[in-house]
């Protein structure tokens, strides 16, 4: 169960359903931790813009960004993100 609740796209303001429609487009959908941070619409979108560029964007070798995201993921005790990311590292 979510700490946080998740936001649906009908539950958002119109004024801010841009938002979620480019988290959408971005990603295929707004699931878990995109479908929380939508709890305030105006920081999902600094912190969506940030992991865009740095998934899809950035320079960045792709091994190294996500050797570097599960070492994060690894000292900070996030299960959640290694288990997103395993999968793209492997």
């Amino acid at each position: 169960m979510a700490r946080v609740g998740y936001v649906k796209r009908d539950q958002m303001p119109a004024d801010k359903l841009d938002i979620y429609d480019r988290i959408a487009s971005s990603r295929g959908s707004v699931q878990n931790v995109f479908a929380a941070l939508l709890n305030s619409p105006d920081a999902a979108q600094v912190v969506t813009a940030v992991g865009e560029y740095l998934r899809y964007r950035c320079p960045l070798d792709p091994t190294i960004r996500e050797t570097s995201i599960l070492a994060a993921a690894k000292e900070m005790g996030s299960r959640y993100e290694w288990a997103q990311h395993e999968p793209v590292a492997r």
